[in-house]
C-alpha cells in the first residue's frame, strides 16, 4: 500500500499501490579486468547474461558500460553493442574514439535500452554485451574498470 494526500485540510489515506514496474529479478556480471584485447571489427563476446522471463507481457531493462579503453593505434576507434536472443541486430550499441593521430586513452560509454518481451514465448533469453574495433585498429576494451552488464525483469 501507499500512504496518498487528499490535499489540503484532507487527512492522507491508504491505497492499493499499482501493480505494474516492479522489478521482478536482476542478473549482472563483470568483464574481467584485464579487459578484451581485438583488431577486427567482428563483434565478440565481452560479457554475458542469462534470465527466464517471467511473462511475455514484460520486459528487460538492459544497462550496460565500457569504461575507458586504451589502443596505440592511431585514431582508435572501439565499438560496444548490445545484442538479445530475441533479435536478429543489435539492439544498442556506443562507440568510443579518439581523435585523428592521437593513440592512447579513450573514453568509455554506457547503453541503457528497454526490450519487449512479446516475441518470447519460453525458455531463457542471453543479452550479450559485443565489443569490437570500429576501423580494424588495435583497441583494448574496458582497460582501465571493468564492463558490466545489468538486465532487469520490469512487470508488466
Amino acid at each position: 500500500q501507499i500512504l496518498t494526500s487528499g490535499g489540503t485540510g484532507v487527512a492522507p489515506t491508504f491505497q492499493t499501490a499499482a501493480s505494474g514496474g516492479k522489478v521482478l529479478q536482476v542478473a549482472s556480471s563483470a568483464m574481467s579486468t584485464s579487459g578484451m584485447e581485438t583488431s577486427t571489427s567482428t563483434d565478440a563476446d565481452m560479457v554475458t547474461v542469462t534470465l527466464t522471463p517471467a511473462s511475455s507481457s514484460n520486459k528487460f531493462l538492459i544497462l550496460a558500460s565500457n569504461p575507458q579503453s586504451y589502443s596505440a593505434s592511431s585514431s582508435p576507434h572501439g565499438r560496444v553493442r548490445v545484442y538479445s536472443d530475441l533479435t536478429s541486430s543489435y539492439i544498442g550499441t556506443c562507440s568510443t574514439y579518439q581523435g585523428n593521430g592521437n593513440p592512447g586513452y579513450v573514453g568509455g560509454g554506457a547503453i541503457s535500452v528497454e526490450q519487449s518481451l512479446s516475441s518470447w514465448s519460453s525458455g531463457s533469453v542471453t543479452i550479450r554485451l559485443k565489443g569490437s574495433s570500429g576501423n580494424n585498429g588495435y583497441i583494448h576494451l574496458g582497460a582501465y574498470g571493468q564492463a558490466t552488464l545489468t538486465v532487469m525483469e520490469i512487470s508488466a
